[in-house]
């Protein structure tokens, strides 16, 4: 709904720019003597104020599949270190398995339905276990490097839902849209008298306007933003 919002607001306020220009040049209100290069400077604050909004976008989603990255790191770092102390009667790699198909399952439920819910996993608390009893490592040095990597996984894993939970600030949506509108009266005002110019200019902006808050807005979706990472460094661990 926000989404379909987002997309036909710039097409809407054009075409109210357009009406409302319209019947000024057939009144006493006509505008003249507006230079053409005068929205240029309305158009770059509109294009820099959406470049900045999109990246703020996404950096979430490569904040996100950063965090995806790290938590591979500390699984191959933990499975390294069980590795070496050749203790199988642990049952790290079984855990570490069943976690990466339970977050498998958890991105793929956030894909299908949009809701994030935050829980912690048996799988860590099973494994925080193993890592606070010395008995389980041949030194403190060994057990240092394994919690280490547990809290790292334990840190990546919540930071990563965070940004599935996060969302753009309404109001970086409303600023756009104000100076989207703003743009196209300027616009309308470089094309005193002349509907068709007036008609084509404003529209071709409405048209780029409707699209820059479209892509914007769709990655405030949890289900399309959840498509983009990168969970095939969980599935090499298998």
């Amino acid at each position: 709904m926000e989404q379909a919002i987002a997309i036909l607001f710039p097409l809407l306020s054009g075409a109210l720019v357009i009406y409302g220009f319209n019947r000024l040049d057939n009144s006493a209100y006509q505008v003249k003597g507006v230079v053409g290069p005068y929205f240029a400077a309305l158009a770059l604050l509109f294009g820099l104020f959406a470049s900045l909004t999109a990246g703020d976008v996404w950096q979430r989603v490569s904040k996100a599949n950063a965090q995806i990255t790290s938590e591979a790191n500390a699984m191959r770092t933990i499975m390294r270190i069980t590795q070496a102390m050749e203790k199988s009667d642990l049952h790290v790699n079984e855990l570490l398995h069943g976690y990466i198909e339970r977050e498998s399952s958890i991105e793929k439920t956030i894909k299908n339905t949009g809701k994030v819910d935050i829980q912690p996993t048996p799988e860590i608390e099973g494994l925080f276990k193993i890592a606070v009893n010395p008995a389980n490592f041949t030194n403190a040095v060994v057990q240092s490097e394994f919690i280490k990597a547990l809290v790292q996984l334990r840190s990546a894993r919540f930071e990563r839902l965070e940004a599935n939970k996060a969302h753009l600030a309404v109001y970086k949506l409303v600023i756009l849209a104000l100076f989207g509108v703003l743009t196209q009266i300027a616009i309308a005002l470089c094309h005193p008298a002349n509907y068709r110019a007036l008609l084509c200019s404003v529209m071709l902006f409405s048209i780029a306007f409707s699209c820059a808050m479209g892509f914007i807005t769709m990655f405030e979706n949890n289900e399309i933003f959840s498509s983009l990472l990168n969970l095939d460094q969980f599935n090499d661990l298998n």
